[in-house]
């Protein structure tokens, strides 16, 4: 936000700061960090709450084995469908690997990938299956 503010100045005109419940009667004073007084110096705080991220577990789709669970640098996976989409997604729901038609027997790299709890995805005609993959 800020580097779009100073890429176009033209069009910046700085924040608005205003209370929850806004009175005449009440008023916010804002100091330097060199202010000399200790309680006017500006004070980030940031506030964050966790999410249930994941993906449940479930298997409808009965013909998907991804072994071995955990794993160190290799998962292989056995199906006997041609046109297995298998995605493979971090904590924050975040895509870190895919791979579109994985052979019946498919091996899939995870070395790379930091040590966690991952979920996995599989589609196919098939049918769907999901579940977690511990990294080691």
């Amino acid at each position: 936000m800020v580097a779009y503010m100073t890429a176009n100045p033209q069009s910046n005109f700085g924040f608005e700061l205003g209370l929850f419940n806004e009175s005449c009667r009440k008023i916010l004073t804002f100091g330097s960090s060199k202010n000399s007084n200790p309680a006017k110096r500006p004070k980030l705080v940031v506030k964050y709450k966790l999410f249930n991220v994941g993906i449940p577990e479930s298997k409808s789709h009965p013909s998907a084995n991804i072994y071995p669970n955990p794993s160190n640098e290799m998962l292989e996976i056995q199906s006997s469908d041609h046109d297995l989409r298998f995605e493979l997604y971090n904590l924050f729901s975040v895509l870190v690997f895919d791979k579109d038609n994985c052979e019946p027997h498919q091996l899939i790299d995870i070395g790379r990938l930091r040590s966690g709890v991952y979920f996995y995805r599989t589609k196919s005609f098939e049918g769907k299956s999901t579940g977690k993959i511990i990294k080691n």
